[in-house]
């Protein structure tokens, strides 16, 4: 659906008030004279008129407008939203927000759409190469699970600095996603990560680049329908994605990864088997994975399907 709004509001249109389309159950998207989107969800209850603007964003709250739909003219009060930037990608973001906000909550709620918009525009990208390939680990040990083992870990996943782990999947089962492009299967860990009671697996991704390869981006198209109804889930992913520069994504090659991810129990891996002494905090060192046992395809089945089922 998401493509078919976007494709809609590539139309050019001359007239008073917005020419547009319902695409879901009382959510219109178009289009104005000025070429800005808009997103309007009509009004039941009896709100009061708000008007909020921003650089790039207007939302009217109980806002009496008249529609230019297909073979008929709609005059009647909505909540919508103008968007005023071209720039594809936030188009696709606006487009995406609303579509699931609005499907999941009540009009009166509009205004944390709009807080969350105003946030992802204002998010600028910048070339870390560290997180960019981190980032495509852990989307990537997503895409794995689903496709090989038909197991759905990406309602697990957290964009929280301060939590420990990549995925939670429930309070004692923790999944951490360590990525590498190095020839050897060497990473740098958190002494806290490894040394616990937590039941945790680390996932080895091996990455190599590739010009004709997959960048974050490209992983993300893959797995966003595993999330496209849960927004919260959406913005955290957006956040993500916006901090890195579409048009200089690094390519990684998919098949090489396919190959190489390895998962390991914590138990099992090299580390100190100590706590850190009093007043050392976020000790960390590298580990050599090269020579430790990893999991079967079946203790991996096991693994995340009892955790999920547990959960």
């Amino acid at each position: 659906m998401i493509s078919d709004i976007i494709n809609f509001l590539k139309t050019h249109y001359d007239g008073d008030g917005y020419f547009a389309q319902e695409f879901d159950n009382e959510i219109f998207f178009g289009v104005d004279k000025n070429e800005n989107i808009i997103c309007l969800k009509k009004v039941h209850e009896n709100l009061e008129t708000t008007k909020i603007r921003t650089n790039y964003l207007e939302l009217f709250q109980n806002y009496k407008v008249t529609l230019k739909l297909e073979n008929e003219m709609l005059t009647d009060y909505f909540n919508v939203i103008v968007c005023s930037n071209k720039d594809n990608e936030n188009i696709e973001t606006f487009v995406r927000l609303c579509l699931c906000y609005l499907k999941d909550n009540n009009n009166n709620e509009m205004l944390n759409l709009m807080k969350n918009l105003i946030e992802l525009f204002q998010i600028t990208s910048s070339k870390n190469v560290d997180y960019e390939k981190g980032l495509w680990g852990e989307l990537f040990t997503i895409y794995y699970l689903i496709n090989k083992f038909k197991v759905d870990i990406s309602s697990y996943w957290h964009n929280d600095f301060y939590l420990k782990y990549d995925f939670s999947l429930d309070d004692q089962t923790k999944l951490e996603v360590k990525t590498t492009s190095n020839s050897t299967r060497i990473h740098r860990v958190n002494h806290e990560q490894v040394f616990t009671n937590n039941d945790v697996v680390l996932t080895s991704v091996m990455i190599r680049k590739d010009d004709n390869g997959f960048t974050v981006f490209d992983l993300f198209e893959k797995v966003k329908r595993l999330f496209i109804n849960d927004y919260n889930k959406i913005v955290e992913y957006e956040k993500m994605l916006r901090k890195v520069n579409e048009d200089e994504a690094e390519r990684f090659e998919l098949n090489y990864a396919n190959d190489n991810i390895k998962f390991y129990k914590v138990a099992d891996i090299p580390k100190f088997e100590m706590k850190e002494p009093e007043g050392v905090y976020r000790t960390e060192y590298d580990i050599d994975l090269s020579n430790i046992k990893s999991l079967t395809d079946e203790e991996i089945n096991i693994f995340f399907n009892e955790a999920i089922k547990n959960d």
